[in-house]
């Protein structure tokens, strides 16, 4: 009994090869050899014995007529292995129950002017990797172009790849449409009816003209190590008749968090021991038992008692969102309020609008030693500390994020607003915060890490020609932790304690004050973890003021010591020096102690006497100021060979958290 016709001209291609596969491996059927014409032979004929019907292609498929594929009572499944090309105007037809499309060649849809897929009948359409594993190389292309899928019924349309970026011309009333594992952005650019619309975890979809209407479920889904995230911008707009977004607790910990949707209440938060809100004028934790969380509105879900997920049911939060805020005076925490992110995607804190707001997001996050940190984040000078063992944080709020802001001084009220624009989707799968800004590509940034070997604190030093070497929205006030088992280093911008401290210029043998704070006894070090765009000949000095020393920082060394519980602005301070202008220094050290010398081999021999300390660095600069070499002293007596050019030198050897320089020609 004939139960499958297709009916189809090709060229360019030697020949096709059908498969019948229902276990084992695939069994050849028959082939179809095309003639330099582009004719082929009779129609294949498909029987509904259990199998699924494979038509594959190794090179490359094109039409020169239109396709049509199955009689809407057997199950077809279409392999390209090369790529599918629609010629102008083609069209292929499905008609099948079921198929599913697998590409391993990222191609799809490519051709000469209109693409159109026409589904009939009871027909799914799919994209997804070989064999259905997620992950691999299977993807709709970038270049779609004007492609289109059209269908007399409702059929189910399902989007799955690694490389994916393109706009979907979707038929306006679909019956279930997945977003699955793709890593670029699928688009939605029109109106669109669906009973379902499912996003699965690390799957992005954008929506951006006409309304989405999702009759049954819209489901945002997250798992372990990702989300699912959606993103409305343009004109477009959502009515879901239930919305559902997950999002993964573990448990032993503190969650900071906000909801996605409108009337989702605290029992969404199943997991949560109990569920908390701040409230700035009193300086207190409030208890949400049975409430409704607003949108906009930072929450805490205080140690789930298992690990897993929960759902925020209710209506998509989209458009214009905002929230008032206040600062109470006299109070420790002046001005601080807890907000959250309203969006099921990312969202820039740099768009958003500020009205009397500070510049600067503060993350409260649980550190890779198991220690909660504030992590902080400054929009005027683009940059953000990485306390959080994931990365640097940046502009890009994550989805269902809550995080501190500040009313600044001087005002009683505040307001912070988002709208749809602002939203956006990740970029790279390590970072939950997303790429940083350009503007860090020509700010001198020096970045300070303080350690006691288990926790760390950071400290940023800028030098922007915007910036004021006073208060301003190039600082970023210090969250303290007020926790002793954490270290503490910050900065000086007037008299406010700032983690983040812009200055205008390099101000060279200035010294900038380095404050440090400990609540125990312990051996600490610092050092500098990132050192950018400063001028050829730079040097940063850190300052023991304890104990009169001097260490050049590099991201070579760090600097030990040991400290009681204490607490100073000035225990420390920065130096910026420049080697162009360096003769020889011996701050804290005398030539009896460290001896540099030519030997007549024109090496460069170092002597540290009386001993050797376990951070002994010596460092070599041209007489332009570049660094050429730094190295650890392992021997008390060492030998360098020269550097290969003839010129004059600067050698630098740290010793003991001493330093010396002596300038040395070398022919």
């Amino acid at each position: 009994m004939l139960l499958g016709v297709v009916l189809f001209s090709l060229s360019s291609v030697e020949a096709m090869t059908y498969y019948s596969k229902s276990t084992g491996a695939p069994e050849v059927l028959a082939s179809w050899g095309v003639g330099a014409d582009g004719s082929g032979t009779a129609p294949i004929n498909f029987t509904t014995n259990g199998d699924v019907f494979i038509i594959r292609e190794t090179s490359t498929m094109t039409t020169n007529n239109s396709w049509t594929i199955g009689d809407g009572t057997n199950v077809v499944t279409l392999q390209v292995d090369g790529k599918l090309v629609l010629g102008q105007g083609d069209a292929l037809t499905i008609s099948s129950y079921s198929l599913i499309f697998f590409n391993s060649s990222n191609q799809l849809g490519i051709g000469n002017g209109n693409k159109t897929f026409n589904l009939n009948a009871h027909a799914t359409f799919k994209t997804v990797n070989p064999n259905g594993i997620a992950g691999t190389l299977c993807s709709l292309p970038a270049d779609a172009g004007n492609f289109k899928i059209k269908s007399d019924l409702a059929a189910n349309y399902e989007f799955n790849g690694t490389a994916a970026q393109a706009t979907l011309g979707l038929p306006a009333v679909v019956n279930n449409l997945t977003i699955s594992n793709i890593s670029g952005v699928v688009t939605l650019a029109s109106a669109l009816t669906a009973t379902t619309v499912t996003i699965k975890p690390g799957a992005k979809l954008t929506h951006t003209a006409g309304t989405l209407l999702v009759t049954t479920l819209f489901d945002i889904q997250s798992n372990a190590t990702d989300k699912g995230t959606f993103v409305v911008n343009g004109i477009g707009n959502v009515n879901a008749a239930t919305t559902n977004v997950q999002h993964y607790l573990t448990s032993n910990r503190n969650w900071y968090i906000s909801s996605p949707v409108t009337n989702a209440t605290t029992t969404d938060l199943s997991t949560a021991g109990s569920v908390v809100s701040y409230n700035e004028p009193t300086e207190g934790w409030i208890t949400e038992n049975g409430t409704i969380l607003s949108p906009m509105k930072g929450y805490i879900a205080v140690s789930p008692t298992s690990s897993g997920l929960i759902t925020f049911r209710g209506a998509l939060n989209t458009g214009n969102k905002s929230i008032s805020l206040t600062r109470t005076a006299a109070k420790a925490k002046e001005g601080f309020n807890l907000v959250g992110n309203p969006y099921p995607a990312y969202v820039d804190w740099d768009a958003a609008v500020k009205t009397n707001l500070e510049s600067t997001v503060w993350y409260r996050t649980k550190s890779t030693s198991g220690t909660y940190v504030f992590d902080t984040y400054g929009a005027t000078p683009q940059i953000g500390t990485g306390l959080n063992g994931i990365g640097n944080v940046t502009k890009n709020i994550p989805p269902m994020q809550a995080f501190w802001v500040r009313v600044v001084a001087g005002q009683t009220s505040g307001t912070l607003a988002f709208e749809n624009s602002m939203q956006t989707h990740q970029d790279v799968p390590t970072n939950r915060f997303r790429t940083p800004s350009a503007i860090q590509s020509v700010q001198k940034v020096l970045r300070l890490k303080v350690s006691n070997g288990n926790n760390s604190d950071e400290a940023i030093i800028l030098f922007n020609p915007n910036a004021q070497d006073g208060l301003d929205d190039f600082d970023s006030p210090k969250m303290t932790n007020a926790n002793p088992v954490v270290p503490e280093i910050y900065t000086l911008a007037g008299n406010e304690h700032v983690v983040i401290n812009g200055f205008s210029n390099v101000n060279y043998d200035t010294e900038i004050p380095l404050g440090f704070t400990t609540g125990e006894s312990n051996t600490f070090s610092i050092k500098a973890t990132e050192i950018n765009n400063f001028d050829d000949g730079t040097i940063v000095i850190l300052k023991d003021n304890q104990v009169d020393t001097e260490q050049e920082l590099s991201l070579a060394n760090s600097y030990s010591f040991t400290s009681d519980a204490f607490s100073s602005t000035s225990r420390f301070s920065l130096i910026f020096r420049t080697n162009s202008i360096t003769t020889e220094t011996s701050k804290g050290i005398t030539d009896q102690r460290v001896s540099m010398n030519k030997n007549e081999n024109n090496q460069i021999t170092i002597n540290c006497m009386p001993d050797l300390s376990n951070q002994s660095f010596v460092s070599v600069y041209n007489a332009v100021g570049k660094l050429l070499l730094s190295k650890q002293i392992t021997s008390r007596i060492s030998v360098l060979d020269a550097p290969q050019n003839a010129g004059i030198y600067l050698v630098a050897v740290v010793n003991a958290g001493k330093c010396i320089t002596k300038k040395m020609i070398f022919n």
